[in-house]
């Protein structure tokens, strides 16, 4: 095999990968089950967002699946210890999700929705009822609607 064609092999199997290694399930793994308790619809009701919990394992596991415009997707692939709470801007651009990570604490999580599905934006913050340092306050102009 001469080195061009191998470059191109090469390059052909990387340009193949990440279509592979992200590809999206059509829906929950096995023992997952919705709680409608948890399930959170945007004002105008083109956005749910379903939560699933699995109960067959030791701990709790939650995940969160986004329905909208005939799509379903997973939010987020790590799967979480609790539920979450959700908020939408007022333009149904962005989804905020509050995490409870333990006792006390939550994390905010940031997703910018895009007609193709979501994209988490950079942005994490952690927040204590607890906490003995003080955390820097953050501005948010989002106008979130409950």
């Amino acid at each position: 095999m001469r080195r061009r064609e191998f470059i191109t092999l090469i390059g052909g199997v990387f340009a193949a990968w990440p279509r592979t290694a992200y590809a999206q399930r059509a829906g929950p793994p096995a023992g997952y089950k919705i709680d409608p308790e948890f399930t959170k619809r945007s004002p105008d009701g083109a956005i749910t967002i379903e939560q699933y919990v699995n109960k067959d394992t030791d701990d709790y596991k939650w995940q969160f699946w986004v329905r909208r415009q005939g799509t379903f997707t997973l939010l987020d692939p790590e799967p979480a210890d609790y539920p979450a709470e959700f908020l939408f801007t007022n333009d149904l651009k962005w989804i905020v999700r509050e995490q409870k990570i333990g006792s006390g604490t939550s994390t905010l999580y940031l997703y910018r929705l895009a007609s193709n599905g979501h994209i988490p934006a950079r942005f994490r913050q952690q927040r204590s009822a607890n906490s003995v340092r003080r955390v820097p306050t953050f501005r948010c102009d989002l106008q979130c609607q409950d």
